[in-house]
């Protein structure tokens, strides 16, 4: 491999991993509770980061050849443009409510009526620059390989491990004691949620692995790459927040408070006495997603010439993914749009096995 193909390689990894440590998909992978069915827990976890490796990295890398169908065939010709137009649609839609809700954060939710009532225009006037700006960043950053990307992708991996490992010794005690509030913690863990949460968590991630399938190497480091890049961090972020979560929400929770993945990170704010210090941190978790979900719309649009007709269609989809994005902040994903993904993971390896019996 070449220095620019190792670079290229790396950061794909890298960006895999920051993926899994960010709200999005610490969202979608919250209702584990070890200490009702433990066993069951482990399972959940080992099976869903097993299958996520599978179908969004191993399988997807290995035949990311069939992609030439698209553009060798007529039926692939004539199917590429729906398909573009779905995929591209939907990572267009989360990137912008991914940076929505980045730039809430920011402006620590001062903009957010659906918790405080009606706010001052000028706070969701800010809000919505912030996340002009994020949007445009995380573009410019999927459609070029430079030192900020590399940079911006350490930033997010860092923020989300940091958040997640130095939660460990802050929720120790919770994991100790019982919350005399809490009547019974029974059937707070639901395994089988856990295992769907973390493959709609690792879907987006499809797109890297076409990535390094297109990089033509060897079986061994593309199994080593779905280890490093997607198994462990999975596995390794569900097992922490899930942790965190029960412990958080053991020393912290009160009735009609959701029990969330937020309940992980109560402590930064009850030594800080600020949401600064929860808020900023838990934004910059997010800026992989956003360069991830760039990705997409870069790999799906990237190889068009520039034309009349391309300005046209971007522009189309860019003022359709803005009047699609939720009015509610936390609704950063589209559960149609991440089946799809799993979806055409599993139609490219019936494509490639029906192309190679041919």
């Amino acid at each position: 491999m070449d220095q620019g193909l190792v670079s290229e390689f790396r950061w794909t990894v890298a960006l895999e991993a920051a993926l899994f440590f960010s709200v999005l998909s610490w969202l979608l992978t919250e209702r584990g509770w070890p200490a009702d069915g433990p066993y069951e827990f482990a399972l959940a976890v080992l099976i869903g980061a097993s299958a996520a490796t599978l179908l969004c990295h191993v399988l997807p890398a290995f035949c990311a050849e069939s992609l030439r169908l698209f553009s060798t065939t007529r039926i692939g010709r004539l199917a590429r443009w729906p398909i573009g137009a779905w995929f591209s649609f939907g990572a267009a839609v989360t990137l912008i409510q991914l940076c929505r809700l980045m730039a809430s954060m920011g402006v620590l939710q001062r903009d957010a009526e659906f918790l405080y009532g009606p706010k001052p225009r000028m706070w969701k006037i800010i809000a919505w620059a912030i996340a002009g700006f994020w949007v445009l960043a995380s573009t410019a950053l999927a459609w070029r390989a430079n030192r900020w990307r590399r940079f911006a992708i350490a930033l997010s991996l860092l923020a989300g491990f940091g958040l997640a490992v130095s939660s460990i010794p802050a929720n120790w005690s919770g994991l100790w004691i019982r919350n005399r509030q809490m009547i019974s913690e029974n059937g707070l863990n639901e395994p089988w949620l856990v295992i769907k949460g973390m493959l709609m968590a690792a879907a987006p991630a499809v797109v890297l692995a076409l990535r390094i399938g297109q990089m033509r190497l060897s079986p061994r480091r593309i199994w080593l790459s779905g280890l490093y890049g997607v198994w462990i961090p999975l596995a390794a972020s569900v097992t922490f927040i899930s942790f965190e979560r029960m412990a958080g929400a053991r020393l912290y929770w009160k009735p009609s408070v959701p029990i969330e993945f937020f309940c992980a990170f109560v402590w930064i704010g009850e030594v800080q006495s600020t949401w600064a210090a929860v808020l900023w941190p838990l934004s910059l978790t997010m800026l992989g997603s956003c360069v991830l979900h760039a990705v997409w719309i870069r790999d799906l649009t990237g190889a068009w010439p520039w034309s009349w007709q391309k300005t046209l269609a971007v522009g189309t989809l860019a003022v359709t993914a803005c009047l699609t994005v939720s009015p509610f902040q936390w609704a950063i994903y589209r559960p149609y749009w991440l089946w799809s993904i799993l979806g055409g993971s599993l139609a490219l390896v019936f494509i490639r096995l029906a192309t190679h019996r041919a």
